[in-house]
């Protein structure tokens, strides 16, 4: 009975995330805006722990999201169909990032089409709101 009163303690005590994003690069800002609205609306755990880079990094934006603190963000430019880079694009995903992160990401992560990479702990540093799992 001890046992059994131990495992179902545990089991209480760890919430299992519905969505878990490991290696996540991104794609059409469409699908993702699609994605983050399914995802709000569901109220499912969006669990983010290992790689979310481009339009994926929206997903921090969840008030059902939490953040590893070893979990990767790569930012870049918003491109047109991945092509010519976007300025409607890149102010669309800048919305959804807390204000240090996006005065970063306005002035220097989407000046370029290579990723700039920062880590968990430095992305729920910036912003008050995030969760850490």
């Amino acid at each position: 009975m001890k046992r059994l009163i131990i495992a179902m303690c545990l089991m209480a005590s760890t919430a299992s995330a519905d969505v878990v994003i490991e290696n996540d690069l991104g794609g059409s800002l469409n699908r993702y805006a699609r994605e983050f609205k399914a995802f709000h609306a569901s109220g499912e755990r969006v669990e983010i722990a290992g790689r979310c880079a481009s339009a994926c990094t929206i997903y921090m934006a969840l008030s059902n999201a939490c953040i590893h603190p070893e979990a990767k963000f790569g930012f870049h430019t918003a491109t047109a169909f991945g092509l010519a880079p976007s300025e409607a694009g890149n102010k669309w995903v800048a919305q959804f990032y807390p204000a240090k992160l996006k005065a970063k990401f306005m002035g220097d992560y989407s000046k370029s089409l290579g990723f700039t990479w920062l880590r968990g702990r430095e992305v729920l540093a910036m912003n008050p709101k995030a969760k850490e799992c």
